[in-house]
């Protein structure tokens, strides 16, 4: 059986008097506010542009070639193989 103060956190969650993003245990973190790419998947960020062709429609990578601000990496994601149909833009890291 959960302990008193679980019970009554769970109870003021059910009744919407806290948001659903307050940890049930204590100690436990919440998430970013924004969160963006893991870092697992900064480590494996290209360093240069695939070549056109390469991407499929939709497909996103992340490329950490110095184009970005500090604290961001540019994110492509890939469109048909004519000219200027890939999109590119920095997020967060």
């Amino acid at each position: 059986m959960a302990s008193p103060e679980a019970q009554t956190r769970i109870a003021a969650l059910d009744s919407g008097a806290l948001p659903k993003s307050l940890p049930l245990q204590p100690g436990t973190a919440s998430p970013p506010e924004n969160p963006g790419p893991s870092k697992a998947q900064t480590a494996g960020a290209l360093t240069r542009e695939r070549p056109r062709g390469s991407l499929s429609t939709g497909q996103r990578v992340l490329v950490n070639d110095g184009s970005c601000p500090p604290g961001q990496i540019k994110e492509i994601v890939g469109g048909s193989s004519a000219p200027g149909s890939r999109q590119r833009r920095c997020i967060s890291r």
